[in-house]
This record gives structure tokens, C-alpha cells and sequence, in this order.
């Protein structure tokens, strides 16, 4: 049975992208081929297995957004931060002007790069991580200001996670 889900994943693959995959040559392959290759092997199995775990994480980072800024654009527009426009809810119950914001930004940078997915990746790569260097430290003095049980394991944590990321952020800069 799995070799046949084998078989008929393979066939597929090849008919949508109309070629087999090769990790022979995996010096010259994409960085998600070719940063897996050390640890799982160069055959075909892990190769997919790896490349589909990146690929998920991938979507799922890239929804993330479309959840989170529309909510962020709403505190922040009840705070008056932004514009009160961004509280209003569209024809479905939806806070979409966060939303079309987002694709004007996304849309802007897709031009300003050319649509080159190397160049907007060092991109990507520093809001990922001066996102997570804001959370740990914003995390951290929250529980130093609460104090509540177990403060200090939990501020030790927040405050390594955000010190860390924030290292690996000055790296990418």
C-alpha cells in the first residue's frame, strides 16, 4: 500500500510539474532541498517529506498575517493609533480593510523586489525575527511588572527567547 501512495505521489508530481524530481545533484538545489539533504538524505522519500514540512510551515506563516493584522489594525484604531476606519466591519463580518492594506503592502513590496522570492526572503526572514525578538522582550517585562506565580522561570524564558532572537535579528541586519 505505501508503495503504491509512492508510486501514484510520484506520477502526480510528475504530470503537475511535468519532471521527476532529482536530489543527485543537491549542491545545486534550492536551499529547501538542499538544507535537508545533510540531515535526511538525498533519496526522494525524504526529500518530499522534508520539502512538504517546509512548505506547510511556509503557508501557515504566510496566513498568519491575514488573522493577526486586521485584529491588531482594530486595538489599535480603538487606541487611536491608526484611523478609525480600520474598526469598521465589511459586508461579511469582516474587519477586511486590514486585510486590503495588506495586499496593497504586499502587492508594493512584490514590485519594488521584481517578484524575486530570494530578495524579499532576507526580508521576511528579519520581520519573522524582530517580531519574536518584540514578543519575548514585551512578554518579559510583563511578567516582571506582574509578578504573579512562577514570574521568574517565565521572565527567564520570555527574556532568552527575545534576547536570542534579537541577536539573530542584528546577524540578518
Amino acid at each position: 500500500m505505501a508503495t503504491s501512495n509512492t508510486i501514484i505521489w510520484l506520477k502526480l508530481r510528475t504530470l503537475i510539474f511535468g519532471h521527476p524530481l532529482s536530489t543527485q545533484n543537491a549542491e545545486h538545489a534550492k536551499v529547501g532541498v538542499g538544507g535537508g539533504v545533510p540531515i535526511f538524505g538525498s533519496d526522494i522519500i525524504s526529500s518530499e517529506g522534508y520539502m512538504g514540512t517546509v512548505a506547510a510551515i511556509l503557508v501557515i506563516a504566510a496566513n498568519t498575517p491575514f488573522a493577526g493584522l486586521p485584529i491588531l489594525l482594530i486595538l489599535m484604531a480603538r487606541d487611536s493609533y491608526v484611523p478609525r476606519y480600520f474598526k469598521n466591519l465589511g459586508d461579511r463580518l469582516v474587519y477586511n480593510t486590514g486585510i486590503w492594506l495588506l495586499l496593497l503592502v504586499s502587492l508594493t513590496l512584490i514590485l519594488i523586489f521584481q517578484g524575486d522570492t530570494h530578495m524579499m526572503l532576507s526580508l521576511y526572514a528579519i520581520g519573522v525575527l524582530l517580531s519574536f525578538a518584540l514578543t519575548g522582550i514585551g512578554l518579559a517585562l510583563h511578567t516582571w511588572k506582574t509578578k504573579e506565580q512562577r514570574w521568574a522561570s517565565d521572565f527567564g524564558i520570555f527574556s532568552f527567547g527575545g534576547v536570542v532572537s534579537f541577536l539573530v535579528f542584528l546577524v540578518f541586519a
